[in-house]
């Protein structure tokens, strides 16, 4: 649902049991002294990453107290995005950036999401969580390690981290890329190992570390709220930087608490000293009050029977009742403890079941894609199969082709030979009938010779040569020689 904020228009869940939205829907504000305390320890134009941005009340608000060069909102949680987008859009008065994705190490196995009942600000994907399995949360696409995030996104001079129990493992991921620049990081703070640990981490990259608590209410809310919803409950966060952070007096005077953390012992004993939550029936306007009225709680007393005729004078500490109370603390901290161990059995017993589901689906799928390959290969073989009965039909007329080939070549062969051998007679007949005609024209040559020789030639040259002179005389001579018929045939038709 959409409502209006001290940062404008912005989109919550409409659910009780998400703390930020609720909130925000009764004071119009969330965390007002932590936005005001990282505002007043930032550069001039700034560039920040909101890094577990949910709703963007942190970066928003940042925008809107200082001017920043730039803010980068980075949300794992799918459902939470598109809101988020949307009251960025709305309200951020700074250039923005909006990444969805889950910032952590390359080598962390997701297993699912974690959340306490229906606060969606407090869902996490650390896989060492203590909170309940979120069955119908979404899970991120993407990926990013905080290397990434600064050497693509960046250069940065604040880093914000609420990331619910991840922030130890992306920090030191990241922790060459940290060394680099002027870097402060402001990391949520609770009363767990994990932050001790964060402490320490911060101490040994030499950097100045300061823990930072506040109370969860602002009299000053923008709705004007006079109630707490959580009466006396503080939150609190380790601010690192190379410089040491002020703390502005209005802050002091709202209740703030800034202390410097040199070793893991002094965040411990500032995280005992500060109220993090205190029963309704104790709270009163002044300290001494107060004081006075949970001493009485503590020790049993009841204000409904204090200095009443029923009650027994001088019924003070009321011993009984203290023994009963010890007793009932003891037994509600050991059925707690049970609890929490059925609770890590159930959750366990979830994961397990989980992780088996995950492993049934992976084998189903690695079955179908088995069944999906050997289909495919199936269809290559008949399609191969198909191919080489083709291949052999074509072979098989090829072969008939060439051996039909072969019979015509056989057979122009034996021709050619037949031809070649007609050729050499006829050669050799034709070779003997020039020979023979050489021989004959000799001998005509040797005889003609013999002729011309002769005495009857000459005597015959003698008697043509006069003849020369009276060409018809030797005609006719000449036919009578050759037809003398023919002469007389001539001679009588004249």
């Amino acid at each position: 649902m959409k409502i209006e904020t001290r940062y404008g228009s912005m989109n919550v869940l409409d659910t009780e049991g998400d703390i930020v939205s609720r909130f925000l829907v009764r004071y119009g504000e969330w965390s007002e002294f932590e936005t005001k305390f990282v505002a007043a320890n930032l550069p001039a134009a700034a560039r920040v990453a909101d890094i577990g941005a949910f709703l963007g009340s942190f970066g928003i608000g940042l925008s809107q107290q200082v001017s920043l060069a730039s803010v980068c909102f980075l949300e794992a949680n799918p459902k939470i995005v598109p809101m988020l987008r949307e009251n960025v859009a709305a309200n951020c008065r700074a250039p923005s950036e909006l990444i969805e994705a889950l910032i952590c190490p390359n080598e962390l196995e997701i297993r699912g999401a974690r959340r306490f009942g229906a606060n969606e600000g407090s869902l996490s994907f650390d896989p060492n969580g203590k909170a309940e399995i979120a069955d119908d949360a979404l899970l991120p696409d993407r990926r990013l390690t905080l290397t990434e995030l600064l050497r693509d996104h960046g250069p940065f001079d604040c880093l914000k981290l609420d990331i619910e129990g991840m922030e130890l493992s992306v920090l030191r991921e990241g922790k060459d890329e940290l060394s680099k620049g002027d870097l402060s990081i402001w990391v949520e703070c609770n009363e767990t190992q994990g932050s001790l640990d964060v402490a320490e981490f911060f101490l040994e990259c030499g950097l100045k570390l300061h823990y930072f608590a506040y109370p969860s209410f602002n009299p000053n809310n923008f709705r004007g709220e006079p109630d707490a919803i959580f009466p006396m409950a503080y939150e609190a966060g380790l601010f690192a930087s190379r410089t040491v952070p002020t703390l502005p007096e209005y802050l002091l005077r709202e209740g703030c608490l800034l202390e410097e953390i040199t070793e893991r012992e002094a965040l411990r004993r500032a995280l005992w000293h500060t109220p993090r939550w205190c029963p309704p029936e104790i709270v009163e306007e002044r300290p001494e009050n107060m004081l006075a009225v949970a001493i009485r709680y503590l020790s049993g007393q009841n204000y409904d029977h204090f200095l009443l005729e029923s009650a027994e004078p001088g019924d003070m500490a009321a011993p009984r009742q203290i023994a009963t109370l010890l007793s009932l603390n003891q037994s509600l901290s050991a059925t707690e403890l049970r609890l929490r161990e059925t609770y890590a059995e159930r959750d366990q017993l979830r994961l397990t079941i989980a992780e088996n589901e995950i492993r049934m689906k992976t084998h189903e799928s690695q079955q179908q894609q088995l069944v999906d390959e050997v289909s495919a290969k199936t269809e290559a073989i008949d399609r191969l199969s198909a191919e080489c009965e083709a291949d052999r039909a074509k072979h098989s007329k090829l072969t008939e082709w060439l051996e039909a080939i072969a019979d015509d070549r056989l057979t122009l062969l034996h021709s050619e030979r037949r031809l070649r051998e007609q050729m050499e007679e006829r050669v050799a007949h034709l070779t003997i009938s020039q020979t023979l005609s050489e021989e004959r024209a000799a001998r005509l040559e040797k005889e003609l010779s013999i002729i011309h020789g002769s005495r009857s030639w000459r005597l015959r040259a003698r008697l043509l040569q006069p003849l020369a002179r009276f060409p018809r005389i030797r005609t006719a001579l000449r036919l009578a020689v050759r037809d003398p018929r023919a002469l007389m045939r001539r001679l009588l038709r004249r």
